[in-house]
């Protein structure tokens, strides 16, 4: 389709400019001329730029575009209940597999799950992200066809990732496709799969991710400069727990092999100030539109919690089948758990409350909420107000590109961690004074 005069079409830029893309790829999967990218803002968002001399003016961007719209097509896949998803069988454990469960980010199940799909010809690729050495290092999307090249996608990278656009290059080369992502990308392939009926047929199987929100790129910037000496060339491994333990200390590893620990209370001060405004408004943490859905088993009595487990939802027939064959072939040991139980460790109750007060404090900025918000909405309470600490939340994620560059972006961060930490000195005693009120009463 060509573009005439005149005539006026929505494109990708669109939900660029109301706050709304998460970065999930689907827009650069469908494009019919390769005029989409994605380019890092000064806040270390992942935002796709059109190519004006490709682009035809179609409009397909728009219109699968997860972030900004959900067509009918979606809404009908959606459980019954979109926070918590359905569940055929819910499973606590790990892979049995030496090497695998060591680099693994709890318990292996996801490498484990994916080295069984290529290794018993089911799929030809597997679409996962890694963390590639750099100045600084950023996570890429790339199709691994070996064992050896899942391996090195092996742990989470809490950063934005367009996953879908990994589907062009699947479309002209590999014909079965096991994709890992998360809801949101699980979202865009939703709308993807009912405009485009190759990849219907591409991805064969959906492996989701438990997400509480990604950060942005910047975050990876102000824990290189944490790291100490700070490197020039390196990889960022966010929780490694070969070197301090399950769950893991931010690690940062030079050319030279020298290695920097940063401690995980520095990865979890920062996560309120990088966790972009879009992710606040996603319901989907459990990833419900997934085949099997893995992360760590929150809550659960019993775990592993020096080495690390895996807490596996399996939500369809063709993710329960999956998982039984790797049990089947003795791949990984697991024991069954209380999906409610599961839903309780991750806090899924809190998450509606969060969801729908983010979601108000959004329209309260005079912003348009994504098009799902009618549909969720049920499933919430009704008193979920927002409360100051959602509103400057959502502030503190905006004012990331705000910013005029890299350097005051993070001098930002600093100057904002340095209020809050006094601050939390300040209300001390008075935390120590409510603990002790509630200690006595409980006596």
């Amino acid at each position: 389709m060509s573009y005439q005069l005149g005539a006026r079409v929505d494109r990708i830029t669109k939900t660029v400019r109301t706050g709304l893309c998460h970065s999930c790829g689907a827009c650069a999967a469908i494009c019919p001329t390769d005029a989409i990218s994605f380019r890092e803002s000064v806040g270390g968002h992942l935002f796709p730029t059109i190519d004006e001399l490709r682009c035809t003016y179609c409009g397909l961007c728009f219109k699968v575009c997860a972030g900004k719209l959900v067509r009918p097509t979606f809404r009908q896949v959606l459980p019954g209940d979109p926070f918590e998803g359905i569940s055929l069988g819910t499973w606590v454990g790990k892979s049995r597999d030496v090497a695998v469960y060591a680099g693994g980010q709890s318990g292996g199940v996801v490498s484990q799950l994916l080295i069984n799909l290529l290794e018993s010809g089911e799929v030809d690729a597997c679409a996962v992200v890694k963390m590639e050495v750099g100045n600084p290092p950023r996570p890429e999307v790339f199709l691994a066809h070996t064992t050896e090249e899942v391996l090195k996608a092996q742990r989470s990278k809490y950063c934005p990732v367009p996953m879908l656009q990994s589907l062009r290059e699947a479309r002209l080369t590999d014909r079965r496709l096991a994709l890992v992502g998360l809801g949101c990308h699980f979202h865009g392939l939703k709308l993807l799969q009912a405009m485009d009926a190759d990849l219907s047929s591409i991805v064969k199987v959906k492996i989701g991710l438990i997400c509480a929100g990604a950060l942005t790129l910047a975050a990876v910037d102000y824990l290189l400069g944490v790291a100490a000496p700070q490197p020039m060339n390196s990889r960022l491994v966010f929780r490694d727990k070969a070197r301090t333990g399950y769950p893991g200390d931010v690690t940062v590893e030079d050319d030279l092999g020298n290695v920097s620990i940063v401690p995980k209370s520095e990865r979890m001060a920062i996560k309120d100030i990088f966790t972009p405004a879009r992710c606040r408004l996603c319901f989907d943490k459990m990833n419900v539109c997934a085949d099997v859905t893995v992360g760590d088993p929150w809550g659960i009595e019993g775990i592993d919690g020096i080495r690390g487990e895996s807490l596996v939802i399996a939500r369809t027939v063709a993710g329960c089948s999956l998982v039984n064959r790797a049990l089947e072939a003795d791949c990984l040991s697991l024991r069954s758990v209380d999906y409610e139980r599961a839903l309780r460790g991750q806090s899924v109750d809190d998450k509606r409350a969060d969801w729908k007060a983010y979601c108000n404090a959004w329209k309260n900025l005079g912003r348009e909420l994504p098009g799902f918000y009618e549909t969720v909405v049920a499933h919430t309470p009704q008193a979920s107000q927002p409360m100051k600490g959602h509103l400057r939340r959502l502030l503190t994620a905006l004012a990331l590109d705000e910013q005029k560059s890299r350097a005051a972006v993070l001098s930002y961060v600093r100057r904002k961690l340095v209020r809050r930490r006094f601050r939390g000195y300040l209300l001390q005693p008075f935390r120590f004074a409510r603990y002790l009120i509630q200690k006595v009463r409980r006596a």
